[in-house]
């Protein structure tokens, strides 16, 4: 019977090499661009803060694995939350370091390779209470 034997190594190892194929797929890093992602600075009303431009338009460069780059654009359809520093004043943000730290971005082991515009300027306030 070597030729029964034989004939099941030979499926078992197709599958085994299938199985790898179509995980190497998925582990692939890819490049994607994303034009008019809306970049959610909101209104920080919990602890008394605005912010001014409360949401931006960018266009981001993501690199990742296949499967985290369709997370992050499912995602970022209803806006992208960033978190703002709590800061008084007109600061100049770092949009590329805001998405960076983003959850959606952190946690799906993806990079973010440009964001544009590089910067905004935004008015930050504290609300009197």
């Amino acid at each position: 019977m070597p030729v029964v034997e034989d004939w099941r190594t030979y499926v078992m190892v197709s599958v085994i090499a299938l199985l790898i194929w179509v995980w190497a797929a998925t582990e692939t890093r890819q490049t994607r661009t994303l034009d008019n992602v809306r970049i959610d600075m909101g209104t920080m009303t919990e602890a008394g803060w605005t912010v001014e431009p409360s949401e931006i338009r960018a266009r981001v460069t993501i690199d990742g694995a296949g499967p985290a780059l369709k997370d992050f654009e499912s995602v970022v359809r209803n806006g992208l939350p960033v978190d703002i520093p709590e800061v008084v004043g007109e600061p100049t943000l770092d949009l590329r370091r805001l998405v960076e730290d983003t959850d959606e971005v952190r946690t799906q082991g993806l990079r973010v390779v440009s964001v544009e515009p590089r910067a905004v300027a935004v008015k930050i306030r504290q609300m009197d209470k």
